[in-house]
């Protein structure tokens, strides 16, 4: 996100990532709670997807909520969710 920041373009494989300003995302929390996910959703997350084993959930977040997201303290990690082949 520090590319937006810098007034820089993402590349075409981050920008197939991202949707009406909100980028797709892995998210490993410390645990999936429904007060864990009411946190995300506060800074505007939108879950597409939630596996079944772990803690993990797939899905949008505003592009400037970011590193608020990442903050928080029940997110263990945050990736781009990985493009279809």
């Amino acid at each position: 996100m520090d590319k937006k920041k810098a007034g820089k373009a993402f590349s075409s494989d981050e920008s197939a990532r991202v949707q009406d300003g909100a980028v797709l995302v892995q998210v490993w929390l410390a645990d999936t709670k429904v007060e864990t996910l009411a946190q995300l959703k506060k800074l505007g997350f939108k879950s597409v997807a939630q596996p079944k084993s772990g803690y993990l959930v797939i899905g949008y977040i505003p592009i400037e909520q970011v590193e608020a997201f990442a903050k928080l303290k029940i997110v263990r990690y945050v990736t781009l969710q990985p493009s279809a082949a």
